[in-house]
């Protein structure tokens, strides 16, 4: 009796197929693992592209803010104060009342400009820090409103960027209470843990 003994291939035995089936579940997982890194990878640099524009423009901000404050805010000072002199010296009431004109218009001017430079960087958030602003906002809400309030010591936790968005989430935050809501009080706590 002749025995015949058929051997399979090589691509037929069960350890090249276990084989095959690591190598494809390898590959599949380096894809995998590619893929992931490439979407981190495109997310940090969308998050630090966001976070340099802020920067950037909250840097232009406070430049404007300090221009304004500085050069377009004196000038407007000298002429308000030019006016005032006009009125001192006397003249006629055509020319005084031309003065007054001058005086009040440039104060309202005056305003508009500190307004808008505190809107673009409030500068107290660099004099006296973000407590003291964060109370001076509430200080003033409180002759609409009743405010009660907690606001522990936050200055130099912070950096300037968060600041001003903290600045900007209480700000808001207030002028919505006291345009939408028709409440009586409203409560304010800020604590540091």
């Amino acid at each position: 009796m002749i025995s015949i003994k058929k051997r399979h291939y090589y691509y037929q035995t069960w350890r090249f197929q276990l084989l095959a089936a690591i190598s494809i579940a390898g590959v599949l997982y380096l894809l995998y693992q590619y893929r992931v890194s490439s979407i981190k990878k495109i997310s940090e640099e969308r998050s630090l592209f966001s976070h340099r524009l802020i920067e950037s423009q909250q840097g232009k901000r406070k430049r404007i803010a300090v221009d304004f404050h500085g050069g377009l805010g004196q000038e407007i000072v000298l002429i308000k104060n030019r006016a005032e002199i006009g009125l001192q010296n006397g003249g006629n009431d055509e020319s005084n009342r031309h003065f007054e004109d001058i005086s009040e218009t440039a104060s309202n001017i005056l305003k508009e400009v500190r307004t808008t430079t505190n809107d673009l960087r409030p500068q107290s958030l660099d004099k006296v820090g973000l407590t003291k602003t964060l109370k001076s906002i509430i200080r003033k809400i409180s002759g609409v409103i009743e405010v009660k309030s907690g606001i522990d010591q936050i200055d130099g936790i912070f950096s300037e960027e968060d600041e001003i968005n903290i600045y900007r989430i209480v700000q808001e935050s207030l002028n919505d209470v006291v345009k939408h809501s028709n409440a009586s009080d409203v409560s304010v706590r800020i604590k540091h843990l």
